[in-house]
């Protein structure tokens, strides 16, 4: 069968994401998780805990809307590329520290990123893809992560996201292996339909899709309530009863962990040269997940 990696974005954001994204893990639902590094609800014991686990942890470069780990920040997608355009050099430089200090804030606690992509999917932009390459070789980063729709059937009929696959397709010169990508045409609003859909649709022989899941509690739905999500349906579809058949039904499996914490199998080494490790047994990670702690914010 076909393998499913399913990757939880915006971990450390809020505690109520990230109760969210633990609680998928700890079900089997989720394998991958992207931390904001630089969130305010980043949990490093938590962290810890979900790589015990078993799962495949990533740094989600978040330079867009949250406050910078170097002291700036704050600004939107908009205003980055603003600042890129009038001062090239000298703003590139920054974005290269706060991207610096949102993975060496992985490596304090112990954690080696699996892999990298970003808020908003802004790495694979002119100069922030040369960044994020740059740090992917540096730090031994085994995979990043390419925002291609998995067919051209699901890509959002929007200009800006019609211009991220086109520069997304062009980024997969330079990573022709890169996975392709669910969930991103109706991100934070996805349900079982829908993804349904574009499972059906694929015929890439492993595939990640990306999700949103969090409790939609007051505080969390009053801090993002731009965004527009439905946390609640993105958590509710992967912790439904039913989503392993739905999986099987689309002809996909569940990926696994070795392949998922670096896109190869145990033995084989990275695009660094680094080693990769068997994953934990099926015992070592069910005695691990039930001892997970979830916190609020």
């Amino acid at each position: 069968m076909k393998q499913l990696f399913v990757n939880a974005d915006d971990f450390g954001l809020h505690g109520d994401i990230n109760r969210a994204i633990a609680s998928g893990v700890n079900k089997g639902r989720i394998q991958g998780i992207s931390i904001s590094a630089n969130g305010a609800a980043f949990d490093g014991f938590l962290i810890k805990e979900l790589n015990n686990g078993g799962a495949a942890l990533g740094v989600h470069l978040t330079w867009a809307d949250e406050t910078w780990l170097t002291g700036d920040g704050g600004l939107s997608r908009a205003m980055i590329m603003k600042h890129l355009a009038m001062n090239p050099s000298g703003f590139a430089i920054k974005l290269r520290q706060e991207a610096r200090a949102q993975i060496e804030r992985l490596l304090d606690i112990g954690i080696r990123p699996d892999h990298v992509d970003s808020h908003q999917h802004i790495h694979v932009l002119p100069r922030l893809w040369s960044i994020t390459r740059e740090l992917a070789r540096e730090y031994s980063i085994p995979r990043i992560r390419l925002p291609l729709t998995s067919s051209f059937g699901t890509i959002r009929r929007t200009p800006g996201a019609m211009f991220l696959q086109l520069l997304s397709r062009f980024r997969q010169r330079e990573i022709p292996t890169a996975w392709p990508c669910a969930g991103i045409a109706r991100s934070g609003r996805n349900t079982s339909g829908v993804i349904r859909r574009e499972l059906e649709a694929s015929s890439s022989q492993t595939l990640e899709l990306i999700v949103h899941p969090a409790y939609a509690t007051a505080s969390l739905s009053h801090r993002y309530r731009h965004w527009g999500y439905d946390w609640d349906s993105e958590r509710a579809m992967l912790m439904d009863d039913h989503w392993p058949l739905l999986m099987e039904e689309c002809g996909y499996e569940t990926c696994p962990e070795a392949i998922g914490r670096s896109g190869k199998e145990a033995g084989e080494s990275d695009s660094c040269g680094a080693a990769i490790s068997a994953p934990k047994s099926a015992e070592e990670r069910s005695s691990v997940q039930r001892n997970i702690k979830y916190r609020s914010y």
